[in-house]
């Protein structure tokens, strides 16, 4: 597959490549005709927060979900955090919000890998 590093890619291009997974299927739906649900990077992290129920979340990357073989994602961009729940068991969680719905889980993890 031949792909232009020069020139824009036109529609038909763009979905030639998502519809044969090239690259990995690394590139993302961005809905661009939404409105963002929080004004301030703060109440975005106070989202985070409400989902988590605990204060004190790091957010540490803002995302757009890639469309794989089993997922068809929205468009929207998450912001994605952690937050501790006791670091010397080894236990965090990891929580992402729909910055355009509101909507977001938490889910525990571990803090660090050894």
């Amino acid at each position: 597959m031949s792909v232009s590093r020069v020139n824009y890619l036109s529609e038909s291009e763009i979905n030639e490549i998502l519809d044969v997974w090239a690259f990995g299927s690394r590139i993302a739906t961005i809905n661009a005709d939404v409105k963002l649900r929080y004004s301030s990077r703060r109440q975005a992290i106070r989202a985070l927060e409400d989902i988590a129920n605990m204060e004190d979340i790091k957010a540490n990357r803002i995302y757009y979900k890639l469309q794989n073989a089993v997922s068809n994602p929205n468009g929207h961009p998450y912001l994605a955090g952690r937050g501790e729940i006791d670091r010397a068991a080894n236990r965090c969680l990891r929580i992402e919000v729909d910055l355009i719905t509101g909507v977001g889980e938490a889910h525990e993890t571990h803090c660090w890998i050894e």
